[in-house]
């Protein structure tokens, strides 16, 4: 639910980044959830990583299936969704050729259409470069407490997206997400920050150029089990309803 900022050594930024913008899209996204969510893991035959949730937002009930499996340099993720019946897969090649370059290939089914892509990311000590093929490409920085990055696509969706991410205090952290978008000649902005309170108690907010405000409390009594309280309020908009997610995560033991 929230995000796997460590109590013991929180200043040190993720060693390896899934995209080069991880730390920042954990910190203002992961957790926030609009809807009732219930996620529960398990190890199935060969060391399979087995997921299944479901989430109920705005009475639409949309349920997930995945299967990860590990072996040596490479992971496979098979996952299925209810929304739009969605199939994917993705394969992650770890190290190739040379240290630190990791090569993902993907590919999806929703509706009767198909897509997919690869992605090459080279992660240094200090920096990470990603390049999607025919998609966005970018770069990024990070040192002992700080993250920064530049993800764009002038061709297909001409956009760019800039991230950072700050350590402030020993427990204490904030990160912003700008993106312009050319072609509707838009920008939005978000910025937000985590508190880690104690080992089990994690408090995050967030806030967008829209007068969204969202707060998430994260709870995990054992690591084992995860609990989630999000909120958002639009003070624009006073008249709408505020959203509230509440979400369970269960790992095997």
């Amino acid at each position: 639910m929230g995000d796997a900022s460590s109590a013991s050594a929180p200043r040190i930024p993720p060693t390896y980044f899934s995209s080069v913008a991880y730390s920042a899209r954990d910190l203002l996204y992961r957790g926030f959830v609009g809807g009732q969510t219930v996620s529960v893991s398990c190890l199935g035959p060969w060391s399979t990583k087995l997921t299944s949730s479901a989430t109920l937002a705005h009475v639409i009930t949309v349920g997930t299936m995945s299967a990860t499996v590990v072996e040596g340099q490479g992971k496979c993720e098979i996952t299925f969704s209810t929304l739009c019946n969605q199939i994917s897969g993705t394969t992650t090649f770890l190290n190739v050729l040379c240290p630190g370059v990791t090569v993902v290939v993907s590919t999806s089914m929703k509706e009767g259409s198909c897509g997919g892509a690869v992605n090459v990311q080279y992660v240094h000590p200090y920096a990470a470069m990603s390049a999607k093929v025919f998609g966005t490409k970018g770069c990024g920085y990070r040192a002992q407490d700080s993250t920064a990055t530049l993800l764009y696509d002038l061709f297909i969706d001409r956009s760019i997206d800039c991230y950072f991410t700050r350590f402030v205090a020993l427990k204490t952290q904030v990160g912003g997400h700008m993106t312009f978008l050319f072609e509707r000649k838009s920008k939005s902005i978000q910025i937000g920050g985590s508190h880690v309170m104690d080992a089990q108690t994690l408090i995050k907010w967030r806030l967008a150029d829209t007068g969204t405000v969202a707060d998430l409390l994260r709870y995990c009594p054992n690591p084992q089990v995860i609990c989630g309280l999000a909120i958002a309020v639009n003070f624009r908009n006073m008249r709408q309803a505020p959203c509230v997610g509440l979400g369970l995560i269960m790992f095997p033991p």
